[in-house]
């Protein structure tokens, strides 16, 4: 699950829980990919987050920009 706000055409990822058992299966990568489709329909050009520092690898992998130690951006342009 997912909670998000859009706020100065930014949308903000606030929070993203992935049960234990379902961890390294893609569900992660789905709900960021429908998070970054529903910010783009209500006018988001980027998106940004804070996260545990554990998960810093993963939105590597999704091509965030870390901006911070545990915060990233990224353009949906």
């Amino acid at each position: 699950s997912y909670s998000y706000v859009v706020s100065k055409r930014i949308g903000i990822l606030s929070e993203l829980v992935v049960a234990e058992r379902s961890r390294r299966q893609g569900v992660g990568s789905e709900l960021v990919r429908h998070f970054e489709r529903s910010v783009a329909i209500f006018g988001a050009t980027a998106v940004k987050l804070t996260s545990d520092s554990s998960a810093n690898g993963f939105y590597d992998r999704l091509l965030f920009e870390r901006r911070a130690r545990c915060e990233f951006y990224k353009s949906l342009e």
